[in-house]
Protein backbone atom coordinates (compact mmCIF):
# COMPACT_ATOMS: atom_id res chain seq x y z
CA UNK A 1 0.00 0.00 0.00
CA UNK A 2 2.99 2.45 0.80
CA UNK A 3 4.15 2.29 -2.84
CA UNK A 4 1.16 2.76 -4.40
CA UNK A 5 0.94 5.82 -2.03
CA UNK A 6 4.45 6.61 -2.89
CA UNK A 7 3.30 6.37 -6.21
CA UNK A 8 5.46 3.77 -7.35
CA UNK A 9 2.48 1.36 -8.78
CA UNK A 10 -0.39 2.47 -10.56
CA UNK A 11 -2.84 0.58 -7.52
CA UNK A 12 -3.02 -1.18 -4.79
CA UNK A 13 -3.62 -4.77 -5.22
CA UNK A 14 -3.96 -7.55 -2.52
CA UNK A 15 -5.08 -11.27 -2.28
CA UNK A 16 -6.15 -12.35 1.34
CA UNK A 17 -8.72 -14.39 3.43
CA UNK A 18 -11.57 -12.69 5.05
CA UNK A 19 -13.71 -14.12 7.57
CA UNK A 20 -17.35 -14.13 6.47
CA UNK A 21 -20.27 -13.26 8.74
CA UNK A 22 -21.29 -16.79 8.85
CA UNK A 23 -18.01 -17.67 10.20
CA UNK A 24 -16.59 -19.41 6.91
CA UNK A 25 -13.35 -18.02 5.30
CA UNK A 26 -13.40 -16.71 2.13
CA UNK A 27 -10.41 -15.50 -0.53
CA UNK A 28 -10.86 -12.16 -1.49
CA UNK A 29 -8.70 -9.86 -4.11
CA UNK A 30 -8.81 -6.22 -3.17
CA UNK A 31 -7.81 -3.56 -5.69
CA UNK A 32 -8.42 0.22 -5.31
CA UNK A 33 -6.86 3.70 -6.43
CA UNK A 34 -5.52 6.06 -3.40
CA UNK A 35 -6.27 9.54 -3.58
CA UNK A 36 -3.96 12.03 -2.24
CA UNK A 37 -3.77 15.76 -1.20
CA UNK A 38 -1.52 18.33 -2.59
CA UNK A 39 1.15 16.86 -0.02
CA UNK A 40 0.78 13.27 -0.62
CA UNK A 41 -1.63 12.49 2.26
CA UNK A 42 -3.66 9.86 1.65
CA UNK A 43 -7.25 10.68 2.07
CA UNK A 44 -9.25 8.21 1.22
CA UNK A 45 -9.05 4.70 -1.26
CA UNK A 46 -11.49 4.07 -3.97
CA UNK A 47 -11.87 0.37 -5.00
CA UNK A 48 -13.45 -2.81 -5.25
CA UNK A 49 -13.20 -6.11 -3.81
CA UNK A 50 -13.85 -9.42 -5.50
CA UNK A 51 -14.73 -13.11 -3.77
CA UNK A 52 -12.51 -15.64 -5.45
CA UNK A 53 -13.14 -18.05 -3.15
CA UNK A 54 -14.36 -20.62 -5.79
CA UNK A 55 -10.82 -19.85 -8.17
CA UNK A 56 -8.63 -20.78 -4.86
CA UNK A 57 -10.31 -23.43 -4.80
CA UNK A 58 -9.99 -24.79 -7.66
CA UNK A 59 -6.48 -23.36 -8.04
CA UNK A 60 -5.77 -25.85 -4.81
CA UNK A 61 -7.08 -28.51 -6.49
CA UNK A 62 -5.62 -28.17 -9.34
CA UNK A 63 -2.31 -28.37 -7.69
CA UNK A 64 -2.83 -31.05 -5.88
CA UNK A 65 -3.79 -32.92 -8.67
CA UNK A 66 -0.72 -32.05 -10.68
CA UNK A 67 1.51 -32.98 -7.50
CA UNK A 68 -0.01 -36.46 -7.30
CA UNK A 69 -0.08 -37.55 -10.65
CA UNK A 70 4.27 -36.22 -10.47
CA UNK A 71 4.78 -38.42 -7.53
CA UNK A 72 3.43 -41.69 -9.85
CA UNK A 73 5.58 -40.33 -12.97
CA UNK A 74 8.02 -40.37 -10.50
CA UNK A 75 7.77 -44.25 -9.16
CA UNK A 76 6.50 -45.26 -12.67
CA UNK A 77 9.06 -47.75 -15.02
CA UNK A 78 8.32 -45.93 -18.28
CA UNK A 79 9.68 -42.27 -19.22
CA UNK A 80 7.73 -39.44 -19.65
CA UNK A 81 8.30 -36.11 -21.17
CA UNK A 82 5.39 -33.78 -21.21
CA UNK A 83 4.95 -30.55 -23.07
CA UNK A 84 2.97 -27.68 -23.07
CA UNK A 85 0.66 -26.75 -26.22
CA UNK A 86 3.77 -25.33 -27.64
CA UNK A 87 5.72 -28.27 -27.25
CA UNK A 88 8.04 -27.12 -25.03
CA UNK A 89 9.31 -29.60 -21.93
CA UNK A 90 7.76 -28.85 -18.63
CA UNK A 91 8.25 -32.01 -17.28
CA UNK A 92 10.41 -35.08 -17.33
CA UNK A 93 10.38 -38.42 -15.11
CA UNK A 94 14.06 -39.79 -13.69
CA UNK A 95 13.14 -42.58 -16.22
CA UNK A 96 13.33 -40.34 -19.36
CA UNK A 97 16.22 -38.66 -17.48
CA UNK A 98 18.28 -41.76 -17.88
CA UNK A 99 16.91 -42.66 -21.43
CA UNK A 100 18.01 -39.42 -23.10
CA UNK A 101 20.71 -37.97 -21.12
CA UNK A 102 18.95 -34.96 -19.99
CA UNK A 103 18.46 -33.21 -16.66
CA UNK A 104 14.76 -31.99 -15.61
CA UNK A 105 16.13 -28.55 -14.74
CA UNK A 106 18.41 -28.16 -18.27
CA UNK A 107 15.50 -29.71 -20.45
CA UNK A 108 12.51 -27.40 -18.73
CA UNK A 109 11.90 -24.85 -21.22
CA UNK A 110 13.05 -26.79 -23.84
CA UNK A 111 11.58 -26.83 -27.49
CA UNK A 112 10.97 -31.14 -28.07
CA UNK A 113 12.93 -31.86 -31.44
CA UNK A 114 13.34 -35.61 -32.34
CA UNK A 115 14.86 -36.12 -36.20
CA UNK A 116 13.35 -38.40 -38.20
CA UNK A 117 13.77 -39.67 -41.73
CA UNK A 118 10.75 -39.83 -42.77
CA UNK A 119 7.06 -38.38 -41.90
CA UNK A 120 3.80 -39.23 -43.42
CA UNK A 121 1.05 -37.43 -42.97
CA UNK A 122 -2.59 -38.53 -43.65
CA UNK A 123 -5.96 -38.14 -42.88
CA UNK A 124 -8.35 -39.71 -40.88
CA UNK A 125 -9.93 -43.15 -42.40
CA UNK A 126 -13.85 -42.05 -43.52
CA UNK A 127 -16.67 -44.53 -44.62
CA UNK A 128 -16.73 -45.09 -47.97
CA UNK A 129 -18.88 -44.26 -50.91
CA UNK A 130 -19.90 -48.06 -51.04
CA UNK A 131 -20.70 -48.01 -47.14
CA UNK A 132 -22.83 -44.77 -47.09
CA UNK A 133 -25.32 -46.22 -50.21
CA UNK A 134 -25.56 -49.39 -48.26
CA UNK A 135 -26.25 -47.91 -45.16
CA UNK A 136 -28.82 -46.14 -47.07
CA UNK A 137 -30.41 -48.78 -48.63
CA UNK A 138 -30.68 -51.26 -45.93
CA UNK A 139 -31.49 -48.93 -43.47
CA UNK A 140 -28.54 -49.57 -41.25
CA UNK A 141 -27.82 -47.03 -38.32
CA UNK A 142 -24.73 -45.54 -38.39
CA UNK A 143 -21.95 -45.03 -35.22
CA UNK A 144 -20.56 -41.34 -34.34
CA UNK A 145 -17.77 -41.77 -37.05
CA UNK A 146 -20.25 -42.63 -40.01
CA UNK A 147 -19.60 -46.10 -39.82
CA UNK A 148 -21.77 -49.02 -39.89
CA UNK A 149 -22.93 -49.52 -36.61
CA UNK A 150 -23.07 -53.08 -34.75
CA UNK A 151 -25.10 -54.55 -31.74
CA UNK A 152 -22.96 -56.78 -29.72
CA UNK A 153 -19.45 -55.47 -29.55
CA UNK A 154 -16.37 -56.51 -28.17
CA UNK A 155 -17.88 -59.83 -28.46
CA UNK A 156 -19.90 -59.15 -31.60
CA UNK A 157 -18.21 -56.88 -34.07
CA UNK A 158 -20.40 -58.43 -37.24
CA UNK A 159 -24.19 -58.59 -36.40
CA UNK A 160 -25.92 -54.93 -36.91
CA UNK A 161 -29.76 -53.71 -35.64
CA UNK A 162 -30.74 -54.92 -38.97
CA UNK A 163 -31.97 -58.40 -38.79
CA UNK A 164 -30.38 -60.27 -41.09
CA UNK A 165 -27.27 -57.71 -42.27
CA UNK A 166 -23.84 -58.24 -40.86
CA UNK A 167 -20.78 -56.49 -41.79
CA UNK A 168 -17.15 -57.42 -41.90
CA UNK A 169 -14.15 -55.45 -42.38
CA UNK A 170 -13.76 -51.17 -43.13
CA UNK A 171 -17.55 -50.73 -43.13
CA UNK A 172 -17.54 -50.68 -39.61
CA UNK A 173 -14.18 -48.87 -39.28
CA UNK A 174 -10.52 -48.92 -39.73
CA UNK A 175 -9.77 -52.73 -39.59
CA UNK A 176 -6.13 -54.41 -40.68
CA UNK A 177 -6.13 -57.27 -43.50
CA UNK A 178 -6.39 -60.22 -39.99
CA UNK A 179 -9.23 -58.50 -38.18
CA UNK A 180 -11.13 -57.98 -41.80
CA UNK A 181 -10.86 -61.89 -42.44
CA UNK A 182 -11.87 -62.83 -39.03
CA UNK A 183 -15.11 -60.84 -39.47
CA UNK A 184 -15.78 -62.40 -42.57
CA UNK A 185 -15.34 -65.50 -41.50
CA UNK A 186 -17.93 -64.55 -37.96
CA UNK A 187 -20.33 -63.13 -40.94
CA UNK A 188 -20.23 -65.89 -42.91
CA UNK A 189 -21.24 -68.13 -39.85
CA UNK A 190 -23.90 -65.95 -38.59
CA UNK A 191 -25.85 -65.48 -42.03
CA UNK A 192 -25.37 -69.99 -42.29
CA UNK A 193 -26.67 -70.18 -39.03
CA UNK A 194 -29.67 -67.21 -39.92
CA UNK A 195 -30.68 -69.29 -43.15
CA UNK A 196 -30.77 -72.66 -41.33
CA UNK A 197 -32.98 -71.06 -38.46
CA UNK A 198 -35.38 -70.14 -41.42
CA UNK A 199 -35.17 -72.87 -42.96
CA UNK A 200 -35.97 -75.22 -40.20
CA UNK A 201 -39.27 -73.15 -39.17
CA UNK A 202 -42.30 -74.40 -40.34
CA UNK A 203 -43.74 -73.03 -43.91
Amino acid sequence: LREHIDGRTPNFESTHRMRHRTGEWRWVVSRATARVDEHGRLLRLVGVEFDITERKLYEEALFREKESAQITLQSIGDGVITTDAESVIDYINPVAEALTGWRLESAMGRPVEVPMDLVVLSVGMEPSAGTLEMARIFQIPREPHGFLATVGEPLDTVTTPVPGVFVAGAAAGPKDLEDTVSMGGAAAMRAVSLLRRLAAQPA
